[in-house]
């Protein structure tokens, strides 16, 4: 077990060392096109970006979010009602 475990460690370890050797190399190229790209942004494309995120937020046109909240007050107030029921009748 605990070569086993010694043999996934060193795995995982040379995979992060590959990993940062290769972002060495294309880091500064990535980079640079991330911030051209930026430089070229126009703000429509700006603004429809910026809208498909909060999309990804709020999915939904209408905020149901509240829903389960009615639900809860609603078995709630049955609670109650049966719960005043039953101190009536003893």
């Amino acid at each position: 077990m605990v070569r086993e475990e010694e043999a996934k460690y060193q795995r995982e370890l040379a995979d992060a060392r590959e990993f940062v050797e290769r972002w060495r190399h294309a880091g500064p190229a990535l980079e640079e096109q991330h911030w051209r790209e930026l430089q070229e942004l126009d703000d429509e494309t700006a603004r429809r970006m910026t809208l498909d995120l909060f999309k990804l937020w709020r999915p939904n046109e209408f905020d149901d979010l509240g829903i389960g909240m009615v639900e809860q007050q609603r078995l709630f107030a049955k609670l109650r009602q049966r719960e005043a029921k039953g101190a009536k009748k003893r």
